[in-house]
């Protein structure tokens, strides 16, 4: 099975999305808001969310995102009130007739690496004094007097991770070694 990039630029992105069949129970989203406006408070809480994928999301909501899978990603941003989207993955997709494929840049064989990210898992006891959930599975990195950044990860958890983990597919150049590209493909858990 080969690897292939496609690419199409539209102005709604989640008709486009719905015209893809994803992978279930392994299928994860990464959605941002940038700040192309002012924001409301709740726009702000909830400007960045990574969850396991939902197909009913309005998509176009969200200036960036990634909806990524072992086999596959799509990525899109926001730019001049159109959407530029790019699919990396399996070349055995079938993705609707709006993408092209780019044949100018060849890809290999992807090489797996994973990279830790987001500190460590909060622990039952620490989620109890900041009022949240027992079972919540939030990472936090910590300063002190306090938290730093908490993340929050609506992903499927082992129930003892500390530390969480980004799968990723790196598409390096045989000839220079160089990095080319590379797409994201799930989580582990440490």
């Amino acid at each position: 099975m080969g690897q292939a990039i496609y690419w199409a630029k539209v102005e709604d992105v989640t008709g486009l999305i719905g015209g893809i069949t994803w992978p279930p129970d392994q299928t994860l989203m990464i959605l941002e808001r940038l700040l192309v406006r002012w924001l409301s408070e709740e726009e702000i809480k909830s400007g960045l969310r990574f969850e396991t994928f939902k197909p009913d999301e309005p998509f176009s909501r969200w200036e960036r995102g990634r909806i990524f899978h072992p086999e596959g990603e799509l990525r899109w941003e926001k730019i001049d009130h159109r959407f530029w989207v790019v699919y990396v993955g399996s070349d055995q997709v079938t993705l609707p007739e709006t993408f092209k494929r780019d044949e100018s840049l060849q890809l290999g064989q992807p090489v797996d690496r994973s990279y830790y990210l987001w500190g460590k898992r909060i622990n039952k006891e620490a989620l109890k004094t900041l009022n949240r959930p027992a079972n919540a599975p939030i990472f936090a990195e910590f300063t002190v007097g306090g938290i730093l950044a908490e993340y929050p990860v609506d992903v499927p958890v082992d129930q003892s991770p500390k530390h969480l983990k980004l799968d990723v597919a790196e598409y390096i150049d045989p000839k220079t070694q160089a990095l080319q590209y590379y797409r994201f493909k799930g989580v582990s858990w440490q």
